[in-house]
């Protein structure tokens, strides 16, 4: 969970590229689902940040997979007009 938290930290400073490679270590750790859900929530959001709407699009869609009622993840899938 620390490099989950880190990449927070990372996303505040505006330090995305290594917030980038924190979320994708974490994202192949055997985290619970819950937490790799949200790791994808913050993923897309990073990715949506930095102009990649199609890789935000299939974070969304893969934390939407682990927790489908999601409702950051909703929303950010109706934003971006993916059904």
């Amino acid at each position: 969970e620390l490099v989950f938290n880190r990449a927070a930290c990372y996303v505040l400073l505006e330090r995305y590229s290594e917030a980038l490679d924190d979320l994708n270590a974490f994202l192949s750790s055997d985290a619970s689902a819950e937490l790799q859900a949200a790791a994808l929530r913050r993923r897309a959001a990073l990715k949506i940040t930095l102009g990649d709407l199609p890789g935000a699009g299939e974070d969304i869609d893969g934390g939407l997979a682990l927790s489908k009622d999601d409702a950051e993840l909703l929303r950010a899938r109706a934003i971006l007009g993916r059904t």
